[in-house]
């Protein structure tokens, strides 16, 4: 998987680095996402399969590419290659927001090119970087992991910060600040993100008929489907129904 921030002016904070727009990290398989975002940044995480990229690039100029086997690598691309990669990416994302899914059949072949072109481009120029690392306090690590267990062991659940003070042993300014800190978001929107992203997951791993929106969003805890909808569509460019109906 290769990941990259879409935002050329804003860094990302993924795996403990700061990451800009000359930027890419390369994960090997089991490699873990640990992704904060600085406020209005977010992060494009494109998945391939090893022997996909590899095979693209035996065509493309008959020599395999350098991959990384394990872990996290941070890459330093020049600017006018991961700009290209960036642009193609975005095209993909407003394509598939705008098109039904039969006319994203006719055009996948050519938008699938295009994206292992850029990437292809992009590993083949970039070098190993070390990055800026922005998580050097552990003390301060601990609280954070400590603040994320108590939100998402509770999503079935109303947020209440009450609680997750007296889980967390901290006070309401100290979590708040922390979470800002880190994530650019308050405690509550971080338990929001989370929970719909955990509905998101769910969603996309059932059968069409399996269940329906409204029983898995109840089962995490939401008690008002049109607020939820609402949010669900702001955060993921889809309705819950879209996200169902795919498979």
């Amino acid at each position: 998987m290769i990941g990259l921030t879409p935002c050329p002016v804003r860094p990302a904070w993924v795996n403990g680095y700061e990451l800009d727009d000359t930027h890419i990290q390369f994960y090997a398989e089991g490699s873990t996402l640990d992704y904060r975002s600085s406020p209005a940044s977010p992060w494009y995480a494109l998945q391939f399969r090893r022997e996909q990229l590899q095979r693209h690039a035996l065509m493309q100029s008959s020599q395999e590419l350098r991959l990384p086997l394990r872990g996290t690598t941070n890459l330093r691309v020049p600017k006018p290659s991961v700009n290209s990669l960036r642009a193609v990416a975005a095209s993909i994302l407003q394509i598939a927001a705008t098109l039904c899914p039969s006319e994203l059949v006719a055009v996948a072949s050519r938008l699938e090119r295009q994206l292992f072109e850029s990437v292809d481009a992009v590993l083949r120029l970039a070098t190993e970087s070390e990055g800026q690392q922005v998580w050097c306090d552990c003390g301060e690590r601990s609280l954070v992991r400590c603040i994320e267990t108590q939100l998402t062991e509770r999503l079935k659940e109303p947020f209440r910060m009450a609680t997750l003070c007296a889980r967390t042993g901290m006070s309401q300014r100290s979590i708040e600040r922390k979470v800002k800190k880190v994530y650019g978001i308050s405690p509550r929107r971080l338990f929001l993100v989370t929970q719909m992203n955990q509905i998101r997951k769910e969603l996309l791993a059932m059968e069409h008929g399996e269940s329906t929106v409204e029983q898995v969003a109840h089962k995490w805890g939401v008690t008002s489907l049109g607020r939820f909808a609402g949010r669900y569509r702001n955060l993921f460019g889809e309705r819950p129904f879209e996200t169902l109906i795919r498979n």
